[in-house]
């Protein structure tokens, strides 16, 4: 009887602590991804947009013309009007508004930015799984 009792508190406790380990995970989880999208917002808004291609996936193609046009623009603010949510187990996707000037012409400009975000476990890290909008 003693060993009955033992064996459901055993298993009472481990499923009472299973839960408390899984949302550990999902909070690291949560904290590598806003680091990766603060950084890249910090890249973005604080003069050196050209950073931006180094969060890019690997796999994915550059756009070396929009890349070079990085060079031709500031940007004045940097706005996330939808906040990060995971779209998948790896995934996640958030909005945001970028206003930015064209050094060149002195024209101030605003574009949506839908980025597409992808963890890679391999590297522990995030990177962004879509295009860099184009700057025009």
């Amino acid at each position: 009887m003693t060993k009955s009792i033992l064996l459901i508190t055993t298993l009472l406790l481990s499923s009472l602590l299973m839960p408390g380990c899984q949302t550990l995970e999902k909070r690291d989880f949560q904290v590598s991804l806003d680091s990766a999208l603060a950084a890249y917002a910090a890249a973005m808004r604080w003069g050196h947009p050209a950073q931006a291609y180094s969060f890019l996936d690997p796999s994915l193609e550059q756009n070396t013309a929009n890349q070079e046009a990085l060079n031709n623009i500031r940007v004045t603010n940097y706005k996330v009007f939808q906040q990060p949510a995971q779209t998948a187990e790896d995934k996640a996707q958030q909005s945001v508004a970028i206003q930015y000037v064209l050094v060149d012409e002195q024209v101030e400009k605003t574009l949506i930015d839908n980025q597409v975000w992808k963890y890679e476990k391999e590297t522990q890290k995030w990177t962004r799984f879509n295009a860099i909008p184009v700057f025009e």
